[in-house]
């Protein structure tokens, strides 16, 4: 018990790490110089720097983006320089020799927040902007896409305990599969016992919980979120560790050796 009690409070330990270090995770994985570019454009554009903006446009748009046209979409940003600005998100999909990126930077003003998503194209090694989107952050917003414990009901607990302890049961079965002497399709079935199926699914922020049938995880559980959306916890029914437990069960017992 002592021993599962350690395990549950790394699990959460780790849990709690993964909000603490997703910037440095989106920073991690975004993509390069397209995040620079998208930085660029989205600070031409706040700055009113029609100029810079246009040369960094795709050609075929150059044309529609006049200066009055760029001044309208200005004047609708916050005004002066932000407190602060980051990379929360990015995302990409390549299709016919061509990779579109979707590259989401936060400002922070004094009392507003402010996501801005650059929209690139790169065709033959050259990128070039193809759209640009902003909208107002409130603070309501803000607050439900962080992860806490304040205010949780009965169901939001019991689905936190759950992620965490179906991958630690997971993870123990896991290792009594491997450590189980003449035991046939072993390989193949210590990788199922790391399996869920049937995926659970809820709004941490809202307690909303929505049914996946046709869905699996590894070590049955996940912890996702996306940009300022609240965090989704997924947990499913350990059925390959619950099948080789009862598989065990029926297995002949060992025969002891005699002493020579």
């Amino acid at each position: 018990m002592a021993r599962m009690m350690r395990w549950m409070s790394a699990a959460l330990l780790a849990l709690c790490m993964v909000g603490c270090n997703q910037d440095a995770l989106v920073a991690k994985f975004a993509p390069h110089p397209q995040s620079e570019i998208a930085k660029k454009a989205l600070d031409d554009w706040h700055a009113g720097r029609n100029d810079a903006l246009r040369a960094e446009m795709d050609p075929a748009l150059r044309d529609q983006a006049s200066d009055g046209a760029l001044t309208r979409m200005t004047d609708q940003l916050p005004k002066g320089e932000p407190d602060q600005s980051k990379l929360v998100g990015s995302k990409f999909f390549s299709q016919d020799g061509q990779t579109r990126y979707d590259i989401t930077y936060e400002y922070r003003f004094a009392d507003r927040r402010m996501l801005g998503t650059a929209t690139l194209m790169t065709r033959d090694g050259k990128t070039s902007v193809i759209g640009l989107h902003a909208w107002m952050i409130s603070a309501e917003q803000e607050q439900a896409g962080t992860f806490t414990l304040t205010g949780k009901g009965p169901a939001q607990l019991a689905m936190l305990f759950l992620a965490i302890a179906v991958p630690v049961f997971c993870l123990a079965v896991f290792v009594i599969c491997v450590r189980t002497p003449k035991f046939c399709w072993k390989r193949t079935w210590a990788f199922f016992t790391l399996l869920g199926v049937v995926t659970l699914r809820m709004n941490w922020a809202t307690g909303h919980i929505r049914l996946d049938p046709l869905s699996f995880q590894l070590f049955g559980a996940s912890v996702l979120k996306d940009g300022y959306n609240p965090w989704v916890i997924g947990v499913s029914f350990p059925l390959g560790a619950v099948l080789f437990l009862w598989r065990r069960r029926r297995l002949p017992p060992p025969v002891p050796t005699e002493a020579v």
